[in-house]
């Protein structure tokens, strides 16, 4: 079994991820399927790439949580949607809306499952 460096909570969470390409700035609707303290695992109908940076909006939060920069993905191909893996560069701030450990908190218990998606 692999080791974490910290704990994952799954949540089902839409946020917009925004990036910028060749071709200029990009915002994809998507799903957070899973959060930790380091980083989260994006589902979105767009493919990203190992190495681009985003930054992570909540859904109705005009700040965004984290800028994030993606370390690994998983594209199942036709219009089934992508996973990343996204690594949070630096941390969020507590004094940001939706922001920080305390959010973490609240979203582990809100959402927390210790068994992992159903």
């Amino acid at each position: 079994m692999v080791s974490r460096r910290h704990e994952r909570s799954y949540v089902r969470l839409p946020v917009n991820l925004v990036g910028i390409l060749p071709s200029g700035r990009f915002e994809q609707m998507g799903s957070v399927l899973d959060i930790s303290k380091g980083g989260l695992r994006v589902e979105t109908g767009r493919s990203l790439s190992p190495g681009q940076m985003l930054d992570v909006f909540l859904r109705g939060i005009t700040t965004p949580y984290a800028s994030c920069r993606v370390v690994w993905t998983h594209t199942r191909g036709g219009a089934l949607p992508s996973e990343a893996g996204l690594e949070i560069q630096g941390q969020p701030t507590a004094d940001s809306p939706g922001q920080g450990s305390d959010f973490l908190a609240e979203l582990r218990g809100v959402y927390h499952n210790p068994l992992g998606p159903s």
